[in-house]
């Protein structure tokens, strides 16, 4: 006796369509969200008796009107630019301590000033409260 099967077996198929859409969305997400140009290169660090600002760096100080000042000594943009030059062929580094109340334009400005001479890293000098 010949059993037959009374109806063929359908084979499972998987359906992708919502894993696709999932997927388009989130890579429209991380799209709309990330961001091109790459961070700037500020290193924030504190100012404590734990956690003192290392040797060797050297210090541009920034007062409120923006002017800044390497040494208690005053400085044009085009000064600074020229002293911190010479000093950047040295292979020193520099750290900016602005002061609380400065325009966060013209820190932007002293930055660019930083990279115009030849430093491609900084640090940001701050007091904790």
């Amino acid at each position: 006796m010949i059993f037959r099967d009374e109806a063929p077996r359908k084979t499972p198929q998987l359906d992708l369509t919502p894993l696709i859409n999932v997927v388009f969305l989130l890579l429209v997400f991380f799209m709309l969200t990330g961001s091109l140009t790459p961070a700037d290169s500020l290193e924030s660090a504190k100012v404590d008796s734990q956690n003192p600002v290392e040797e060797g760096l050297l210090i541009v100080s920034v007062n409120q009107a923006g002017v800044a000042m390497i040494n208690a000594e005053l400085l044009t943009d085009e000064a600074l630019i020229k002293q911190l030059a010479l000093y950047a062929q040295t292979g020193g580094k520099v750290g900016i301590k602005p002061d609380a109340r400065l325009d966060a334009q013209r820190l932007v400005q002293l930055t660019a000033l930083l990279r115009q001479a030849g430093f491609d890293s900084m640090t940001l000098i701050t007091q904790q409260r």
